[in-house]
């Protein structure tokens, strides 16, 4: 279910942005990352544990990248474990091509209050947000927000795919029965971002000339 949910993820994303190069920061097994790589998207994944083949042992803090490489960057399920998250965003930013994007998905305190309720919240989420909190971060970090519902793909295909899965899916496949899905994940349930590098006057691209 869960490899479903990432095949869904990034043939939507190939399809929505185009991306030549990806980089999926916490890959984990590599799951999304072997997704792009099966429709034809040269992708890269780093994770300080890494399990899978062709992911790479490395720090999202000091990412082993020259800068303007990517034409996407992916975080799913991973600034939250990350105290100094403003690093990150700040190396996403230098590896990322001009007018590149930005994907990333993080729990809500919503989502965090409900598994403690059901007792499976992880410890290890240290910066539980609303998405506004993320907005802002990466807003002040040359990045501008880029509208869900233009990029992204239909909710219903989420929950066929075994959205979040497990716990995550039980609980979305219960709201959708009552027709509040869409709302809950945009708003308050699953922080689920899109950001493109800004660019003005193409200042960007000159700076990035020669670096690739």
């Amino acid at each position: 279910m869960r490899q479903q949910y990432f095949e869904v993820l990034a043939k939507e994303l190939k399809y929505k942005l185009e991306p030549k190069l990806v980089l999926d920061i916490g890959c984990a097994g590599g799951l999304l990352v072997h997704a792009f790589r099966r429709i034809g998207v040269l992708c890269y994944g780093i994770d300080i544990h890494p399990s899978g083949d062709g992911t790479i042992k490395a720090d999202a803090r000091s990412l082993p990248f020259k800068d303007c490489v990517f034409d996407l960057v992916t975080a799913i399920e991973v600034l939250e474990h990350i105290k100094d998250y403003d690093v990150v965003i700040s190396e996403i930013n230098r590896v990322l091509k001009p007018n590149g994007f930005v994907f990333i998905t993080t729990p809500t305190p919503v989502e965090q209050s409900v598994r403690r309720l059901f007792g499976c919240a992880s410890d290890e989420h240290v910066v539980v947000r609303f998405g506004k909190f993320w907005v802002n971060e990466f807003e002040s970090r040359g990045f501008v927000r880029r509208d869900f519902e233009d990029y992204f793909f239909k909710v219903d295909e989420l929950i066929r795919s075994g959205y979040g899965v497990g716990f995550e899916f039980e609980v979305a496949r219960f709201i959708s029965r009552l027709g509040l899905f869409k709302v809950l994940l945009k708003s308050w349930w699953k922080n689920a971002l899109l950001f493109q590098k800004y660019d003005e006057g193409g200042k960007n691209k000159e700076a990035c000339e020669g670096r690739i």
